[in-house]
């Protein structure tokens, strides 16, 4: 009969597993003791000096006998262990002053093996063989280092190191693969790379670049697209300069006859399916339509109007809790899109509001549509206890060389 395994499982999440039977521990992956579980096992083979150990659960309990209370969670781990269906053995043993994980017990830590992979792999990475080990290093990385503590110190140190070996191999793996072209394996790579790090442009340009070299120019635009927005969505910054750079290289290379024929290039600008209600788009997005719209009235004179909705709690002020703000910014995206017209443009702005571009419609129409887009939010449980401030502006009146729009509180609301 084979010996019963424990798989200790932490990048990218945490899990524990007794042959193929979860531990009850886990339910309390926070707790300073299933902690010092986790930095025994992180340590295996090392061990951790009493005192770093103190100060990695202890940190800023300075009123707490830190000693005594180590001391009293070692003993109740190890009983602890032994009741929720471990073989009964002393699996934390003190040493020279260093504790360790103890008993005759075979462990499996996913962080340590990926560490020892990643190591090996970029100490031959220039050959084949390292290649291979390179590709197999990545594959053991399957998310940032225990992700819900990421607010502790030594996590967040650990997973530095960790994510930076991850990167060092990919880097390497990469540099291969383009020199022997293999660009469908180098795209697997990148992909992997940018479901667990999605603003890390690097990944996402990767990515990109591999796609174009295989001819796939509509999935390398959609790429970039939703790159771009979850950048800005998550970090509130613009992509850099490189991002720009790269769509406008796809757009040169869907301008060359031997990549595309119009058919192809009418393909890849249809919408997939009928969609009904307003089209969303990123803010880089809304900031070229907002441009070409401004030069097509112009010559038209054709009547758009730029409303922004803005969340805040009864008294006008910031929602505070993160939570209720996603989910009725959620609400009210839903909103915009089923209660407006197909030609209607709108992007989330930032995390509490959005901005509308209303074409064809005069000022009055527009606070029809504040009331449509009131009621229809309203309507939603989610928005319970929050409400929508409407801003409205005409395009044609907002000259970026006159003076700048005021609004309410007297901060400048349009900036485009």
């Amino acid at each position: 009969m084979s010996e019963t395994v424990l798989h200790v499982n932490m990048l990218g999440g945490f899990s524990v597993l007794y042959g193929d039977k979860p531990l009850a521990l886990v339910r309390r992956s926070v707790s300073k003791s299933v902690q010092m579980l986790q930095i025994l096992w992180n340590a295996m083979g090392e061990g951790v000096p009493r005192g770093q150990m103190l100060e990695m659960l202890y940190r800023w309990d300075e009123e707490l006998d830190r000693g005594n209370s180590l001391v009293v969670m070692a003993s109740r781990l190890r009983k602890k262990l032994v009741e929720i269906g471990l073989p009964d053995d002393n699996y934390i043993e003190v040493s020279g002053g260093v504790y360790r994980w103890g008993g005759s017990l075979s462990v499996e830590v996913d962080v340590c093996r990926f560490r020892e992979a990643a190591q090996a792999a970029l100490t031959q990475k220039d050959s084949r063989e390292g290649l291979d080990d390179l590709m197999a290093a990545c594959g053991l990385y399957r998310g940032e280092f225990l992700p819900m503590l990421s607010s502790e110190e030594w996590v967040v140190r650990e997973s530095l190191r960790c994510q930076q070996l991850y990167f060092s191999c990919l880097r390497a793996a990469c540099t291969l693969l383009e020199e022997q072209y293999e660009l469908e394996t180098m795209l697997e790579l990148c992909t992997a790379a940018a479901e667990i790090y999605p603003c890390e442009e690097e990944w996402q340009l990767r990515r990109i670049k591999c796609l174009m070299s295989l001819g796939r120019t509509k999935e390398a635009v959609e790429v970039h697209r939703a790159a771009s927005e979850a950048i800005y969505e998550t970090l509130g910054v613009r992509p850099s300069q490189e991002m720009v750079e790269c769509i406008r290289s796809m757009g040169r290379q869907m301008e060359t006859p031997t990549v595309m024929v119009l058919p192809d290039i009418l393909e890849n600008l249809r919408e997939d399916g009928k969609t009904g209600g307003a089209y969303c788009c990123s803010y880089p997005g809304f900031v070229d339509s907002y441009r070409i719209c401004r030069r097509i009235i112009e010559r038209t004179g054709q009547s758009v109007y730029l409303m922004l909705c803005t969340l805040t709690d009864p008294r006008g002020e910031p929602v505070a809790s993160e939570e209720r703000l996603s989910a009725a910014s959620e609400a009210l995206g839903e909103a915009i899109r089923s209660t407006l017209r197909r030609g209607d443009v709108y992007c989330r702005y930032n995390a509490s509001g959005y901005l509308i571009m209303l074409q064809s419609i005069n000022r009055e129409n527009c606070t029809l549509v504040e009331e449509r887009l009131d009621q229809r939010f309203q309507g939603d449980s989610r928005s319970r206890g929050i409400r929508v401030q409407f801003h409205v502006a005409s395009v044609a009146e907002m000259d970026s060389e006159g003076p700048d729009l005021h609004f309410g509180g007297g901060g400048k609301i349009w900036g485009i």
